[in-house]
């Protein structure tokens, strides 16, 4: 059973993998920050009501407490879009690179991104401690703010 759910988790981790590279190297998005930030709000937005979800019906067991990565469920399914979302912020962070312009938003929505990805493995991996869902929060909001400001800017349009 714990197999069929790993291939599964593989497959989808692939999926988003290649859908990331398409986004990266396809000739329409290239160094489209615009679509990136459309994508990452979304999903910010999707994992936001999965962390909420897992808040109030799942209970992450005090022994062994890394065992809820290994059966497919909400909490594996939020840890792969968190993993979705940093790639994606690694790509909004490499254009703005590419294109010089708002480095220093760029790289702080990677921040932030991987502040809520880190303190959610740690919340998971060391008791549920209430810190870590606050620094959780805290990278979820600083990144929303950050992507919202790109998704309506125009300093990111493509002209």
């Amino acid at each position: 059973m714990s197999i069929n759910i790993i291939l599964i988790n593989i497959f989808l981790m692939f999926l988003v993998i290649g859908v990331i590279i398409y986004l990266a190297f396809g000739k329409k998005t290239k160094g489209n920050n615009t679509l990136i930030s459309h994508l990452i709000l979304g999903l910010l937005i999707f994992q936001f009501i999965l962390g909420m979800l897992i808040n109030l019906y799942v209970t992450i067991p005090k022994v062994k407490p890394y065992t809820v990565f290994h059966h497919f469920g909400l909490i594996l399914f939020h840890a792969d879009i968190g993993l979705t979302l940093l790639s994606l912020s690694i790509l909004f962070f490499i254009n703005t690179l590419r294109k010089r312009k708002s480095i220093i938003l760029g790289l702080a929505g990677t921040i932030f991104i991987l502040i809520a990805f880190m303190s959610g493995i740690v919340f998971v991996l060391f008791g549920t401690q209430n810190i870590f869902s606050l620094t959780m929060a805290i990278g979820f909001i600083g990144s929303i703010l950050i992507y919202a400001y790109a998704f309506f800017s125009a300093s990111f349009s493509n002209k």
